[in-house]
C-alpha cells in the first residue's frame, strides 16, 4: 500500500486513458490484465461525473460497459446505473435497473447482492 491507502504500480503495469465523455475527458486508468481494476475504474469515474451533477454522462459511461463480461461488476454497473437514475428522481427508470441487477445476481449465484438490490427495489414501490 502506497500514501493513503493508494497502491503503487510499475509504469509497465497501467496505463492512464482519457475516455471523451460530452464535452470533457474522464481519466481511467487500465491496469494490464486486470479487467476488473478496468471496471472499478469506470465506477469511480461514474462517481466523480455524479457529484459533479453530470448524471446523465455517468450513465453514458456505464451504458457503454457489457454486463455480460464480469458476473460481479456487471450486476454493479446496473445497480449503479440505478442509483443514479433514482438520484435524478427518475423512479421507474431506477426500478427497471434494479430489477435487472437482482436478476443478473441470481444468474450468478450471487444472492447476498440479489437481496440488497431487492431492498432498494421494495424501498422505491
Amino acid at each position: 500500500m502506497g500514501v493513503s491507502g493508494c497502491q503503487f504500480v510499475k509504469p509497465d503495469e497501467a496505463k492512464l486513458v482519457l475516455m471523451k465523455e460530452g464535452k470533457g475527458l474522464v481519466p481511467i486508468i487500465v491496469f494490464k490484465d486486470a479487467h476488473s481494476e478496468y471496471l472499478r475504474a469506470i465506477l469511480a469515474a461514474a462517481r466523480i461525473l455524479v457529484s459533479q451533477q453530470k448524471n446523465d454522462e455517468a450513465l453514458a459511461l456505464l451504458a457503454k460497459y457489457d454486463t455480460s463480461r464480469s458476473k460481479t461488476y456487471g450486476r454493479r454497473v446496473l445497480e449503479t446505473s440505478g442509483d443514479i437514475y433514482f438520484i435524478m428522481g427518475k423512479k421507474d427508470k431506477a426500478l427497471a435497473k434494479y430489477k435487472e441487477g437482482r436478476k443478473f445476481a441470481a444468474e450468478h449465484d450471487n444472492k447476498r447482492a440479489g437481496e440488497s438490490i431487492g431492498k432498494k427495489i421494495e424501498n422505491l414501490k
